[in-house]
């Protein structure tokens, strides 16, 4: 059955209406938020507020072409508001034009380079554009302007692990941990350096109870399989690696991590039954 959707009561004005549409927002009701935006919007074409939410809610659900035609609209309205700017760097940068984020970007820290969150977006998209110099640039004159931000704080320690700088890259990602203890990617992140510093058991308490809060993601439980592999726990391995599976089942790095635990356990068909399903989904990639 299709998600219903709110429609705005004629009594409700269109600050209450948006004040909805954020909160259906924050719960994750993405759909609901971008009806009821959407409403108030088409009362009020100018209403920057709505057209912006609107814009989130479409990224949100990852219709990623009305998002940024929505983020346009703003900035149409406000060509000088950098958070629009950064806001248009991050969604095009989701939708996979770098380019186009990269040039968002710098537009937003040419309005205002004192704003932490242009600075970040516009560092993430360098970075996932190859630039790892320019990209450290950007995020630490984010973190120059708040120390605590956890957003540049992961992204340094993900451009100091790329380096291969362990130790550094670990002190970040806690860093970030200790700002935003609940976020999901400075969790796993944080995880996977614990793991490749032969830091399991910190690996495992820290994975396990973001599990033990529910609805945790497949790099969670990934990450939470190598760590439980590394001490030679191999049933929980396997529970770890096969609940990974089940919420992502084209996780080749997580199936080829269930092959060694099985092969672990002396189950050496079965192993080679589970790589040549890895080797299959590998081969079906688009080049």
């Amino acid at each position: 059955m299709a998600e219903a959707t709110r429609q705005v009561p004629r009594s409700m004005t269109p600050t209450d209406a948006l004040a909805h549409a954020r909160r259906a927002y924050a719960a994750g009701n993405f759909k609901e938020a971008a009806s009821v935006a959407g409403q108030v919007r088409a009362g009020d074409p100018q209403n920057a507020n709505a057209i912006t939410l609107l814009a989130a809610a479409h990224a949100g659900l990852s219709d990623f072409p009305l998002a940024v035609d929505a983020t346009k609209a703003a900035i149409a309205l406000h060509p000088r508001n950098a958070v629009m700017h950064a806001n248009l760097c991050e969604i095009l940068r989701r939708s996979g034009d770098l380019e186009g984020a990269i040039a968002a970007g710098l537009n937003a820290v040419a309005i205002n380079g004192q704003n932490a969150t242009a600075l970040s977006n516009l560092g993430i998209a360098l970075y996932e554009n190859g630039d790892l110099e320019g990209a450290e640039t950007y995020q630490r004159r984010a973190l120059a302007k708040d120390p605590k931000f956890a957003r540049a704080l992961n992204n340094i320690g993900s451009i100091l692990r790329d380096r291969k700088e362990s130790e550094e890259a670990l002190e970040y990602y806690k860093r970030a941990h200790q700002a935003e203890p609940a976020d999901d990617e400075i969790i796993n992140n944080l995880g996977n350096v614990y793991v490749e510093a032969n830091m399991d058991n910190e690996a495992i308490e820290l994975l396990t109870a973001r599990v033990m809060r529910g609805k945790a993601p497949a790099e969670t439980y990934g990450a939470l399989g190598r760590a439980f592999l590394a001490l030679d726990r191999l049933d929980d391995a396997e529970r770890s690696f096969r609940s990974a599976i089940a919420l992502d089942r084209e996780n080749i790095g997580v199936i080829l991590g269930l092959a060694r635990t099985i092969q672990n356990k002396n189950q050496a068909q079965i192993a080679l039954q589970v790589v040549d399903e890895a080797m299959k989904l590998d081969a079906e990639r688009p080049a």
